[in-house]
């Protein structure tokens, strides 16, 4: 199950996003957008838990996302613009805890972030705060406008220090943290649309290790992973199954509309 901790941003998923050049005022102008993900975690092969992650948004920007576990609240985001560019998102999340299968609500905590832009509407730094700690991420891009370092830092001590390539087609290749010492390899991907580029700005997804397509085998930190997709008539994915070896690690489900 991926848990919720902290300083760790939702849209956590199964799929890499798009990495492809989409201006925002593209996606203004594509009314369908993703209003839900059900999302059904196994381990071992065993059920475990069912997330539900809903999309609001207002004037096709979206301003709202939030995520329940077997019906109890895990995480509401709340998304702020500033001349048509993603700018602020306040999180509030929580951790389920379990006492003989009973929830004990522990306190909510709340992250507040801070991006910001260059010239070219690329996100340079990224300011996080939660509980009176900041940590700031710090953004590189090729001529491509590819991400290609990220470095975390907090009180003048570097957390993460991470590097990106990305093969002939513009999709990530593999990502390198030389602090955690994890290494990702993103080996093949589909020929379809992303879904999440109907759901965020074009700067936003550059820097979150994106891709053109959707993912299909990686290998992330020695563990192999694969992706079986079901797709509409628009060519977007509207099941996936991600699987470690012959195990499904989940099921998930993507709803659209016309808004």
């Amino acid at each position: 199950m991926k848990r919720i901790t902290f300083f760790l941003f939702l849209f956590v998923g199964s799929i890499c996003y798009s990495q492809d050049r989409i201006q925002l005022n593209n996606n203004l102008n594509d009314s369908l957008k993703v209003i839900k993900k059900t999302i059904k975690n196994y381990e071992d092969g065993l059920f475990q838990n069912e997330q539900i992650v809903l999309f609001t948004y207002e004037n096709n920007l979206v301003s709202k996302i939030e995520t329940t576990q077997n019906g109890d609240f895990i995480e509401d985001v709340e998304v702020k613009y500033e001349n048509g560019n993603l700018k602020q998102m306040n999180l509030f999340y929580t951790t389920l805890r379990h006492d003989k299968k009973k929830i004990i609500n522990p306190p909510t905590e709340n992250v507040n972030a801070i991006y910001n832009y260059d010239d070219a509407n690329l996100i340079i730094t990224l300011s996080k705060e939660c509980n009176g700690l900041k940590r700031i991420h710090y953004f590189t891009y090729n001529d491509a406008q590819q991400l290609i370092t990220e470095k975390e830092i907090q009180d003048g001590i570097t957390l993460i220090e991470k590097k990106y390539k990305y093969d002939k087609n513009g999709n990530l290749y593999n990502k390198k943290d030389f602090i955690a010492r994890e290494y990702d390899y993103y080996k093949t991907y589909d020929d379809k649309k992303n879904p999440f580029s109907l759901i965020y700005p074009d700067a936003y997804l550059k820097v979150y290790k994106l891709s053109k397509n959707n993912i299909k085998s990686c290998n992330i930190n020695g563990k192999s992973y694969t992706y079986e997709y079901e797709y509409n008539s628009s060519n977007y994915p509207v099941k996936i199954i991600e699987k470690n070896g012959r195990k499904i690690q989940s099921e998930t489900i993507i709803e659209y509309r016309k808004i």
